[in-house]
């Protein structure tokens, strides 16, 4: 059967994996697109898709409540764990970078960092729009913006890099905007 709105794809080493939005069925595809199995999870509105330590994670908006984070394993299709986020109607990208978890947020358009057991480790503020796709390349963390077809590249988990950035505003419309007064040099 065909994929039904898949939202995103994982690669497992040896198959790669979409999800579709509506209906929550992983399906697992081999390299010639041949369709090999699915796994029917029950969930509604799934967002992002990634591979991590033997299992498919992904996210389940909660609407007005809290989304859930879920992982089923690649062995044999059974839930390895679930946990709430600490994101409300929001999280639409997941990411693994080998040792943490990468939910973006497109309603607050921040990123979270959680370990696999579901901890909070980290927030990271001051994504430049919503993250709807994440990806890690082994140095940086990359993601696409919702509303517009840009992609921004993470490093060191701080510094936005390709687009604008800034200082007491949401919108700004140069590579460095800053709302208010600015002083330059080694007096402040």
């Amino acid at each position: 059967a065909t994929a039904v709105l898949p939202h995103g794809i994982a690669w497992d080493g040896t198959y790669f994996w979409t999800i579709d939005y509506a209906t929550g069925v992983l399906r697992q595809y081999a390299l010639d697109g041949t369709q090999q199995r699915t796994i029917s999870t029950g969930k509604v509105s799934v967002y992002g898709i990634e591979y991590a330590d033997g299992a498919i994670w992904f996210v389940e908006d909660g609407a007005a409540a809290t989304d859930t984070a879920y992982a089923y394993w690649v062995k044999d299709g059974t839930l390895r764990t679930s946990w709430l986020t600490n994101m409300t109607a929001g999280a639409q990208a997941v990411a693994y970078d080998g040792q943490y978890l990468y939910l973006g947020n497109n309603g607050d358009t921040s990123i979270r960092v959680y370990t696999l057991g579901g901890t909070l480790s980290r927030t990271i503020t001051g994504a430049t729009g919503g993250p709807i796709a994440m990806t890690w390349n082994g140095e940086n963390l990359v993601y696409a913006r919702y509303d517009t077809a840009e992609f921004f590249r993470l490093e060191n988990e701080k510094t936005i890099l390709d687009g604008n950035v800034g200082i007491g505003t949401t919108a700004p419309g140069s590579k460095l905007g800053v709302a208010g007064a600015l002083t330059v040099g080694s007096t402040y």
